[in-house]
């Protein structure tokens, strides 16, 4: 979806892009950005993320929804708030993520998630959250600031800030304060990105752009002519990427560009399960699925099939084709399989979490040709 803005917004979100880094960097992330349209109305919604260690809010505001009805806002698929519209569809919804892990939903950091708005019966709006640049929605407002851990580094500290406009505006600058003397390079996602020697009180400074409109910065040198200060242009997308600062190769600083906010992102691991019903027409197999939160707070399902004809399913949830099982032969035309569904896939063997899953939600085994395309089992996540 695409929106006006007002001049005067977009004029202090630029102040706000060219500002210097201030020394001392603490750890903040603010994400403004349009959710997008699912629904065959004019829906519309606006997310605010701002996070800061002690204080992490989540604003959403609807409107044009179904009106004096009950919403469910959902993060990866776990609840995080319900709400009621107004008379005339609006809704604004303020979360206290740090008040979000009692109950059935657990704290969680909304960066990388995908978060929705559902009516009761279908997903109206959705936006990923400081996701891949892909995945971004119309016109993101993003500020990411965070220290870097010292490495081998006995003096001084390193910061890094990333900035994105909604007029496609983007800069990454790195900081280095009270350094040792010496020549340091800047690597991001294992690409040296600029060199810079600190002067005499250890400061140095690194600032890579991209200004639509307004040209981009002196690519590949420092066009100020100091040795500690580098200008360039930002070459790729560096959010959630490692920032590494090294001294004649051994790294000094490093870190995620992702501020750190304790508190979020930790859950105490749970899972519940439900056994899936057979459909009366079938005379083997069984089956159950697992519902679970890790301690990272990514959602996995987990379905254990056994006792089944040989061959290929498909895997429905919410009503919605998520894709295709294959049970293997094990003998006499019947096999079984153990499928874990992750939203973030790190194990051996791990599949991406299918859009839809979360509890409450229908779940079913159906047949695939030539099998047939009958429902074999169903159920309700727990």
């Amino acid at each position: 979806m695409h929106y006006q803005l007002k001049r005067a917004l977009v004029a202090s979100l630029a102040a706000a892009l060219l500002a210097p880094l201030a020394a001392g960097a603490r750890e903040e992330s603010k994400i403004r950005l349009f959710m997008e349209k699912l629904g065959g109305g004019n829906e519309k919604g606006m997310l605010r993320s701002e996070l800061a260690p002690g204080s992490a809010q989540l604003r959403v505001h609807v409107s044009h929804l179904m009106p004096n009805l009950e919403h469910i806002l959902s993060g990866d698929g776990v609840e995080v708030a319900r709400f009621t519209t107004n008379a005339a569809g609006n809704a604004e919804v303020r979360i206290d993520l740090f008040a979000t892990g009692g109950g059935t939903t657990p704290t969680f950091d909304p960066r990388g998630k995908f978060l929705t708005v559902n009516d009761g019966t279908n997903d109206v709006l959705a936006a990923w959250v400081y996701a891949d640049p892909q995945d971004d929605p119309a016109r993101p407002r993003i500020k990411e600031l965070t220290a870097l851990a010292a490495d081998a580094a006995t003096l001084g500290t390193a910061d890094a800030r990333y900035d994105a406009l909604p007029s496609g505006g983007a800069r990454l600058a790195i900081a280095l304060h009270g350094v040792a003397a010496g020549d340091y390079d800047v690597i991001v996602d294992g690409t040296t990105v600029a060199s810079v020697t600190p002067n005499a009180s250890g400061f140095a400074a690194v600032d890579l752009r991209v200004r639509p409109g307004g040209g981009n910065g002196n690519a590949g040198g420092n066009g100020n002519g100091h040795a500690h200060k580098h200008k360039g242009t930002l070459a790729g997308n560096p959010r959630n990427k490692l920032i590494e600062v090294a001294l004649t190769g051994v790294t000094q600083f490093s870190g995620p560009l992702l501020a750190q906010i304790p508190g979020l992102g930790v859950c105490t691991a749970s899972s519940a399960l439900a056994n899936l019903t057979p459909d009366p027409a079938q005379t083997s197999g069984t089956g159950s699925a697992t519902l679970g939160v890790e301690t990272s707070c990514d959602l996995q399902l987990t379905l254990a099939l056994t006792g089944l004809a040989a061959g290929d399913y498909d895997l429905v949830v919410a009503g919605v084709d998520a894709g295709d099982l294959t049970i293997a032969d094990a003998g006499a035309g019947t096999g079984s399989a153990s499928l874990v569904y992750d939203e973030t896939p790190d194990a051996p063997g791990e599949l991406a979490m299918p859009l839809g899953v979360s509890a409450g939600a229908a779940i079913a085994i159906q047949e695939k040709m030539p099998l047939g395309t009958d429902v074999v089992m169903s159920g309700t996540l727990p």
